[in-house]
């Protein structure tokens, strides 16, 4: 199975993940027009985490999280910032994968009020080096993470147009 192919089931199980998490209907023409969701997953678990970077995947490491009290009720944020290889970063911190729009270089985003260990909604453009708000980027985004801990990486999100 080439990359084209794996990329190509990962956004679709991504997609197909999105839609059943906002109660959409999703229709199959045929039964074996499905993406098999434990092969993708296998194919992404089991590859080195080097091949992430020559598929064109937006990989991210989890600077920090801080706490946002202007937040009802309050959470904590996602401070990420994007990885151009697989030697970048620092070791052993935690590693997302993003499908869809172009993230920017740094961004933070919350954690889910349901479970705080997963990211959802808007996400706030950063300065890369300084990593606080960049009043030049008004990147209207929002992310929603899909999936969990695989292999090497802590979860796969999906980047979307803000839907306000």
């Amino acid at each position: 199975m080439n990359m084209r192919t794996v990329r190509t089931r990962i956004a679709a199980v991504g997609a197909a993940t999105v839609l059943a998490s906002t109660g959409a209907l999703v229709l199959a023409p045929q039964a074996d027009a499905r993406p098999d969701t434990q092969d993708m997953v296998h194919q992404v678990a089991s590859a080195p985490y080097s091949w992430l970077f020559s598929t064109g995947l937006q990989v991210y490491e989890l600077v920090e999280k801080r706490p946002v009290e202007s937040l009802s009720p309050p959470a904590d944020e996602f401070v990420m910032r994007k990885l151009h290889g697989p030697n970048d970063g620092r070791a052993g911190s935690a590693r997302y994968v993003y499908l869809g729009r172009t993230l920017p270089e740094a961004f933070s985003v919350a954690g889910a009020h349901e479970v705080p260990d997963r990211q959802a909604g808007a996400l706030g453009p950063l300065d890369p080096k300084t990593l606080e708000l960049d009043p030049d980027d008004n990147a209207a985004l929002m992310i929603w993470q899909v999936a969990g801990r695989i292999g090497e990486v802590n979860g796969i999100g999906v980047v979307t147009p803000y839907l306000g």
